[in-house]
């Protein structure tokens, strides 16, 4: 059975910012995605880059966009606080 998650992403959650990080399944090294102002809709464009939603397993810390994201239909992230 081929695993479907092509992507782990975390999200560190700023007042002012959202920091990205991403890696593959494995043992390889993660790299930071990149960092974009706390808007979902910016944050939703960048999580596109990256993959499709149903290949993104999403950890958040802390769950502030939470709420957010499920309105419009991605993935609940994982709160790891």
């Amino acid at each position: 059975m081929e695993e479907r998650i092509k992507f782990h992403v975390g999200l560190d959650v700023h007042k002012d910012s959202i920091s990205v990080a991403v890696v593959e399944p494995g043992r390889a090294p993660g790299r930071f995605a990149g960092k974009v102002a706390h808007d979902v809709s910016k944050l939703l464009k960048m999580l596109a880059g990256i993959g499709a939603t149903e290949q993104l397993h999403i950890q958040c810390v802390p769950p502030t966009t939470i709420l957010s994201m499920r309105m419009v239909g991605w993935p609940t992230p994982t709160n790891t606080s």
